[in-house]
């Protein structure tokens, strides 16, 4: 996979960083919800990690059990993301100069 993304140079920073979280939650929703491998993927991990306790009395095993449970918390937030409008940009613009207070 090509790690160079094509990028317009008329945006600013903050506008490029949108573009590339978009791009990566767009990247993880097709992956896990648009192919049948990526559903069956998804329905493991539920089983398996979101439904399992993490805690176990050796508190290295629990650490390693949240870890696993972290990323699967991590890919359904990134779908979850994909499926919300996007935000408002409510940035006023005016034409006309501020005055200055006297």
């Amino acid at each position: 996979m090509n790690d160079e993304v094509e990028q317009p140079a008329q945006l600013g920073p903050e506008a490029l960083a949108r573009l590339k979280r978009k791009r990566l939650v767009d990247a993880y929703r097709h992956t896990f919800e648009n192919t049948e491998g990526g559903l069956i993927v998804l329905g493991e991990m539920e089983l398996s990690l979101g439904r399992r306790p993490s805690f176990h009395r050796d508190p290295y095993l629990t650490a390693y059990h949240e870890g696993q449970r972290s990323t699967y918390l991590h890919i359904l937030e990134l779908i979850q993301e994909a499926k919300q409008p996007p935000p408002v940009d409510r940035t006023v613009v005016s034409d006309t100069p501020e005055e200055e207070p006297a």
